[in-house]
């Protein structure tokens, strides 16, 4: 039986059963991902989005976006427990979002990234605005006269210039209220 997704790297059943096939329904369809990675652990949740970036690049269809709003509302949550592992679930979060921009379209990257560093943490939209922004400048010098990749380029500089704004703006507020100590 020959399915539309043909993956020809082994790959082994992850955290808690979760098997390839579970793996690109969820790049799919992003619904529940939330809810799915609340009842993992921090080390736990990573390893599952950890498998999700793995897959990313055998995935026939992404669904970037709600991917991305998704996992921003699991990194805004602050009683997780494991919070010992919450680093090792920032950062594969964070490594997954940058790779999933990609299948963002342009009109829709202002959106998505707004959208993460509104809603996740401080921490986690500091770092995706970081890589993103390199990955950005390491493409605009490598993509120079292609007017597709011009108008891409144009569109991630005026998200990640925009996402930056709402981000300070937060941190800002953060750190003029009286919990930030």
């Amino acid at each position: 039986m020959v399915t539309a997704e043909v993956d020809v790297t082994p790959v082994q059943t992850t955290v808690k059963g979760l098997e390839r096939a579970d793996i690109h329904r969820v790049l799919r369809d992003a619904d529940g991902l939330v809810d799915l990675l609340s009842d993992f652990n921090c080390a736990e949740a990573a390893k599952v989005v950890d498998d999700l970036a793995a897959h990313l690049r055998s995935a026939t269809h992404v669904d970037a976006a709600r991917l991305i709003v998704q996992l921003a509302l699991l990194c805004a949550e602050e009683d997780k427990p494991g919070q010992s592992s919450m680093c090792s679930l920032s950062r594969a979060v964070v490594a997954f979002v940058v790779d999933c921009m990609r299948f963002v379209a342009a009109n829709d990257t202002e959106f998505v990234l707004v959208e993460f560093v509104s809603t996740a943490s401080l921490v986690c939209g500091y770092d995706v605005l970081l890589k993103i922004g390199h990955v950005h400048r390491s493409v605009c010098t490598r993509s120079s006269g292609d007017v597709g990749s011009a108008a891409q380029s144009e569109a991630t500089a005026k998200a990640v210039e925009h996402a930056t704004e709402i981000w300070l703006q937060r941190a800002n507020r953060v750190l003029s209220s009286s919990d930030a100590m």
